[in-house]
């Protein structure tokens, strides 16, 4: 796992290098998902920038020995826009199915707020947090991404 993170920095490092130049940029990159040598699974990453605009999206599915056992697959997608070097969110969505649970969720931002939420299927327990009032929100994706930016 320490050898994954640290292809994902170095990765990000070679992409967000070239955040300012102009016109577009498309990055594809595919991981293998290895827990004490046994392949679990795989991963791409794709991301989209332009000038002013990026798309992000990830897709895991299992693989190898333990595909058998335990069946899963996850898409994660997020767009917004570039402002000052940061990614803004302006959608977001997360798609998760394993043999016997399907969970989907989407997400709104406007001006850094969540401006709408759907779960499927729906949550029993409502939120504990009135998520509206919350300021300078982001996904997961484009948080992640902001964390690199700011390193280097």
């Amino acid at each position: 796992m320490k050898l994954f993170s640290i292809r994902i920095i170095i990765c990000f490092f070679c992409i967000f290098s070239f955040i300012n130049k102009a016109g577009s940029e498309d990055f594809v990159s595919y991981y293998k998902i290895e827990v004490g040598g046994v392949d679990i699974g795989t991963l791409r990453w794709d991301l989209l920038l332009k000038q002013n605009y990026y798309e992000t999206s990830i897709f895991l599915e299992n693989k190898g020995l333990l595909s058998g056992l335990y069946k899963y697959k996850g898409k994660y997608f997020s767009k917004g826009q570039i402002i000052n070097e940061q990614l803004v969110s302006t959608q977001y969505q997360q798609l998760w199915e394993t043999k016997k649970k399907r969970k989907e969720i989407k997400i709104e931002f406007k001006n850094s707020k969540i401006n709408n939420f759907s779960s499927l299927p729906k949550e029993i327990e409502g939120p504990r947090v009135n998520f509206k009032k919350l300021v300078k929100l982001g996904d997961p994706l484009s948080s992640f991404l902001n964390i690199l930016i700011s390193t280097f």
